[in-house]
């Protein structure tokens, strides 16, 4: 039996700072939020939360219903830093009568105006008479990467959608949002992918998709006819490929303490040997990386009892 061994890229967090002022401040700011960045001009809602663990605070981006977390905080009267190690990413932001203001910033790439306001009970919005979006979608695109549609999947959820659109290198994260002024507004950030996506049904069946504002698409049921109009999403198994497959894959690189490891390593000798590559700018690989884990202990655990 093979024996087998994953290694995984792991990121460290150092501990929160403590708190400089009482934490009655830290109270106020705990808590769930309704929050917005404000991209090219556009704001884009997401959910976003704020919570006192020992001596430091955490704060939270949302992919559906999972976390993604600062990894560490310092604080200055009424001004807080929170770092997300695994973006390379810092949130500022200062908290004043009830609100959050501050800026989200991605190295040298991304600087986003960031607001703050309590999440309160979204206003009950009749729904009767509206065409349900839910299920699977064809949607047309033109892509630089030779794409010519996409799959936009959606749900219902007591008024509510929850939906995502498929593309060959990946998705655009969990989005939702809900019905008003004619068209369901659909929303995504989490602490990447930022995607506001207005959904108007059509009379005649079919939805036109408007991205971030500006790009209009239009999207047929993937059981319609005029789905096969629109295109055929691409196979990911066909579109990315290797010059020659029997080529062993060659890697050199240092580990978290320095120590060069590579594929020549007598510690792989005899072993089936998974690599996993991400990066910090890769939401897909953050979304990814629970799995990797996952499957890292598993395979961890097979090597044992093999």
């Amino acid at each position: 039996m093979f024996r087998r061994v994953a290694w995984a890229l792991l990121l460290t967090a150092s501990p929160g700072l403590a708190f400089a002022q009482p934490p009655a401040a830290a109270e106020a700011v705990s808590g769930e939020w309704q929050a917005a960045v404000t991209v090219n001009g556009l704001e884009i809602p997401f959910r976003f939360e704020i919570a006192a663990a020992k001596a430091s605070l955490i704060a939270s981006f949302f992919n559906g219903e999972r976390k993604i977390s600062s990894t560490s905080s310092e604080t200055r009267d009424d001004h807080w830093r929170f770092k997300f190690d695994q973006y390379a990413a810092t949130l500022d932001l200062t908290f004043s009568e009830g609100a959050l203001t501050g800026e989200y910033r991605r190295g040298a790439r991304v600087n986003y105006p960031f607001k703050a306001s309590r999440t309160t009970a979204p206003a009950a919005v009749g729904t009767a008479g509206i065409g349900s979006i839910d299920g699977t979608w064809i949607v047309q695109a033109k892509s630089n990467k030779g794409e010519t549609a996409w799959r936009f999947i959606a749900r219902h959820d007591k008024g509510q959608v929850v939906a995502s659109i498929l593309r060959v290198d990946g998705d655009t994260g969990t989005l939702t949002g809900s019905f008003r002024d004619g068209r369901w507004v659909l929303s995504h950030f989490s602490g990447a992918r930022p995607l506001l996506l207005e959904v108007f049904p059509q009379d005649d069946g079919t939805l036109k998709l408007r991205q971030n504002g500006k790009t209009e698409l239009v999207a047929a049921r993937d059981t319609d006819a005029r789905a096969k109009e629109i295109g055929t999403p691409t196979d990911p198994a066909h579109h990315t490929s290797v010059a020659d497959a029997a080529e062993p894959f060659k890697f050199s690189f240092p580990d978290l303490t320095g120590r060069i490891v590579s594929n020549s390593d007598a510690t792989f000798a005899g072993k089936v040997v998974l690599v996993n590559i991400s990066g910090s700018w890769c939401p897909n690989c953050h979304d990814e990386a629970p799995s990797s884990r996952r499957c890292t202990r598993n395979i961890a655990a097979a090597d044992s009892r093999s």
